[in-house]
């Protein structure tokens, strides 16, 4: 059952990146500062995407360096 979830969550990336060029963490972000309101610190963020605070930043950084 791992294994298919990891595959599965593969080929969902692949797709993500491909049809709209975004990548899955990024929706995940933008879903839960969607839910939010637009307006969420940061330490409740990692809580509801389940990653770490290092990790979330890093992904916080380039989507800001992206815009």
């Amino acid at each position: 059952m791992l294994y298919a979830n990891d595959r599965l969550l593969k080929r969902l990336e692949e797709e993500m990146l491909r049809e709209h060029n975004l990548e899955l963490s990024w929706y995940e972000v933008l879903l839960h500062v969607t839910e939010a309101g637009g307006r969420i610190g940061q330490q409740a963020l990692a809580d509801r995407t389940l990653m770490g605070q290092s990790g979330l930043s890093r992904i916080l950084t380039r989507m800001e360096a992206a815009q």
